[in-house]
């Protein structure tokens, strides 16, 4: 073929892909050049893998067969004349940058087909959802993600053993997954340490900017990141008690693990230093909440409790009760029938942010109140087991809250949650502890859910 011929078929193939992808943009009649179609010629170029994945999420747009987040069905599936989100240009203006192995699996998570993911709707989406965990735009995913292997590029140069970056620039999936096992990384330490490090990668990746070697304080912070993961350990056992509700509200405590008595899961014989109970989600109290003055809510499931003693009602050194505010007298009520004569009592205030995920907060269209819940801190008032008294006013604060506006980011922890609508930040509960316990001791969560949990398996709770 002559240069004449090739240039020919080149600039057609210009023509035929500024027409193809200009007429995808419904917001706009003009034709748009090559130069403004720098992430669409980059998807067309693609290897036949990546680019019959794309046709697949093509064709899927086009029949709307997609999962819309909002309803979590397809868009078809109510009205069948119902069509998806309109493709714009500026979709594929971001895919510009991204590596091979990247691009295509850019449109798996388009398409809702991303491997392990449990949740029924797409990580990316094209239109965006009401207050939907694990969902970004695709200029969010796509920023991120280049930043991500900027910073995967930086391990590379540090732990060349594991062969990270292959030699054309992409990314070699099977060593990556070892080399997260092997120093404990997953993607909250990696989303960590892109904010950490934003401005250094976003500068790496300006074409413009003058090429340099990594900054020698950026390189010590990585070998910090490293050494820090590479060490993190859990600690401790985590065991279960499981609660049953039968026929009329009928409540049954299992063996701990199924076959543990109340005994044989202590592991300090002075007790429990710290029990957490959170009223809002006892078993057999109802959905309803109703109750009266000789029957409140918690009667069902309190009185099994008592009677099971796991922990006894006066066993921990510090109780933490979580309620709505509209039940704190029933709650308050309780500890005055109960232990008021043991424990000194210090209530405060968790005032949820607005990207938490709790459900009230999402339907308080920006009153900041809305959802607040109390916190009943009950601490016994006498020396025991060699523990002094815990000091509340010094110790626990009036309120929880934090400065606004808060992180957009907040809203993924509800991906790791029980109760996703109900959950408190991982940070309060992480500070709770490292204020009260230390390693080995042991501590109790009733109906709190599994960030609790988290925080407490955690022999060193660090921003990792």
């Amino acid at each position: 073929m002559c240069n004449n011929d090739f240039s020919f078929c080149l600039q057609a193939f210009c023509d035929a892909m500024v027409d193809k992808f200009s007429s995808i943009d419904m917001k706009s009649t003009s034709t748009k050049t090559v130069l403004e179609l720098k992430g669409e010629l980059r998807l067309i170029c693609c290897s036949i893998d990546t680019w019959d994945m794309w046709v697949k999420f093509f064709d899927a747009h086009s029949s709307a067969t997609l999962i819309n987040p909002d309803t979590e069905k397809r868009y078809n599936i109510v009205d069948k004349d119902a069509q998806a989100p309109d493709l714009v240009r500026e979709f594929f203006r971001h895919l510009q940058g991204l590596t091979e192995s990247e691009l295509k699996r850019c449109a798996v998570h388009c398409l809702g087909e991303t491997g392990g993911r449990t949740i029924p709707y797409p990580k990316i989406y094209i239109k965006k959802p009401k207050h939907k965990a694990g969902t970004y735009s695709i200029k969010q995913w796509c920023d991120h993600r280049k930043l991500k292997t900027a910073a995967m590029r930086e391990l590379d140069a540090l732990v060349p053993q594991f062969k990270i970056i292959q030699e054309d620039g992409d990314i070699d999936w099977h060593n990556w997954r070892a080399f997260k096992f092997a120093y404990n990384i997953n993607g909250a330490s990696m989303r960590h340490l892109v904010r950490e490090h934003e401005a250094h990668l976003k500068l790496k990746g300006n074409k413009r900017a003058k090429k340099t070697e990594t900054d020698p304080q950026e390189k010590e912070q990585y070998l910090a990141f490293l050494e820090r993961k590479k060490n993190f350990v859990h600690s401790g056992t985590s065991r279960f008690c499981v609660v049953t509700c039968g026929v009329g509200d009928r409540l049954t405590f299992t063996k701990w693990d199924g076959e543990l008595s109340r005994q044989e899961v202590r592991v300090d014989r002075r007790g429990c230093l710290f029990a957490l109970l959170d009223f809002r989600r006892l078993p057999g109290s109802g959905s309803s909440r109703h109750g009266d003055k000789d029957h409140p809510f918690y009667n069902p499931f309190m009185a099994k409790f008592m009677d099971y003693k796991s922990p006894a009602m006066r066993e921990p050194h510090v109780w933490l009760w979580i309620v709505e505010q509209d039940y704190q007298a029933e709650v308050t009520e309780l500890y005055e029938k109960t232990i008021k004569f043991e424990y000194d009592i210090f209530i405060s205030t968790y005032v949820p942010a607005k990207t938490e995920g709790i459900v009230e907060i999402n339907e308080a269209r920006g009153n900041k109140q809305v959802g607040a819940v109390s916190l009943l801190f009950l601490t016994y008032n006498k020396v025991r087991d060699g523990r002094p008294p815990i000091k509340a006013h010094t110790t626990f604060k009036k309120v929880y809250t934090i400065p606004s506006p808060p992180p957009k980011d907040l809203f993924q922890e509800t991906l790791f949650t029980v109760y996703p609508d109900m959950e408190l930040r991982l940070e309060f509960y992480v500070s709770l502890l490292q204020s009260l316990v230390i390693s080995g001791e042991t501590v109790f969560n009733v109906c709190g859910g599994s960030k609790f949990m988290y925080a407490a398996m955690v022999r060193r709770p660090d921003p990792f």
